[in-house]
């Protein structure tokens, strides 16, 4: 028998294709992911009226952006999302942010509502009599009555529908960060990008510094309950996001040089077989001192010092910024600064 090598080579494929099907299938996703953009622009927004109450500080407008990914292969729901922007170090004071809270329904327009009051009163007596003393012989009589009275009274009004929120937000740290927690509808839904912008008062000469971002996305799981449910936590991350001011022409590869050594630092700590600590916290969070990090293998210790000095460069304020002088050619806030207080 003949076999052509165009079938040999079909039946070939055939078989690779089914040795790599498990592979390819384990290599799907089945998780929540989350994800900030890292390298944060911030734009100078201050007005004359409040460099005035201020003369020794800046406003700035950083929009920071999060998404959320979540595979249908994970069968979760997504209810909650819930963002923290905090500086550790303090350097950045936030003194408004978007979006505010927002409460909404799902009912469209207004309800209507009725109460109906029925009363009723009724009366029914009877009396009876016996005269045996009657020439005519005895005699029996009755008499009986009834009396009924009734009354409807009907109310009608319009009221609101009940609201949930669906955005909820406030400043956190003592003022130096805020939150967002977004829950999600039938109408919406939490997956994709989300914007949030913070209003920032820093010193005249900041440059710009890091910002520590907590991410967490919360599940729905039914409860143990008839018809309750109750949310259990679906994802977590922390991210080192470095705002710096894009009126400094220097302070931009300054940030840069914050992310490039906090990648050589993960990368160290990923190559132990025993990672020191969980490597978000340790990255997004103050880095330890000199005495402790003197403990660390040579090769996590040289990428934390590289990763601290870089830090320090991009806080670091070789000159004072100069008072702008034109405020024509500077960027629209999305919040208006002339409704800010002068202080938290």
């Amino acid at each position: 028998m003949l076999v052509s090598k165009r079938s040999v080579c079909g039946v070939f494929r055939f078989a690779l294709c089914i040795f790599m099907a498990p592979g390819i299938i384990q290599a799907e996703e089945t998780g929540t992911r989350l994800d900030v953009e890292t390298l944060v622009a911030a734009n100078d927004v201050t007005t004359p009226e409040s460099l005035a109450a201020d003369p020794w500080g800046r406003l700035l407008e950083a929009r920071f952006r999060v998404s959320l990914l979540n595979s249908p292969a994970s069968g979760r729901e997504i209810v909650e999302f819930v963002t923290r922007l905090e500086s550790p170090s303090r350097t950045a004071q936030v003194v408004d942010y978007l979006p505010r809270t927002t409460m909404s329904s799902d009912v469209a327009g207004s309800m209507q509502a009725q109460r109906r009051d029925h009363s009723s009163r009724w009366l029914d007596f009877q009396l009876q009599g016996f005269a045996p003393w009657l020439a005519a012989g005895p005699a029996r009589g009755s008499i009986r009555g009834a009396a009924d009275a009734a009354s409807l009274t009907e109310t009608r009004w319009e009221q609101l529908p009940p609201q949930e929120w669906r955005v909820a937000s406030g400043v956190s740290n003592g003022g130096f960060g805020a939150y967002f927690k977004l829950r999600g509808d039938a109408r919406s839904t939490l997956e994709g990008g989300h914007e949030f912008t913070l209003m920032l008062r820093v010193p005249r000469a900041w440059r710009g510094d890091w910002l520590s971002a907590r991410c967490e996305a919360f599940a729905r799981e039914p409860s143990l309950m008839p018809g309750g449910e109750s949310r259990r936590l679906a994802a977590s991350r922390r991210f080192l996001v470095v705002v710096y001011s894009a009126q400094d022409p220097g302070a931009r590869e300054a940030a840069e040089g914050v992310l490039r050594t906090e990648q050589r630092l993960r990368r160290a700590i990923a190559e132990r077989p025993q990672p020191l600590k969980t490597v978000d916290s340790l990255i997004s969070g103050p880095l330890p001192d000199s005495a402790t990090l003197a403990g660390w293998p040579p090769r996590v210790r040289d990428a934390a010092l590289a990763h601290r000095a870089a830090r320090e460069q991009l806080r670091a304020a070789p000159r004072v910024a100069p008072v702008t002088s034109s405020f024509r050619n500077l960027p629209s806030p999305s919040i208006d600064p002339m409704a800010l207080p002068t202080k938290l």
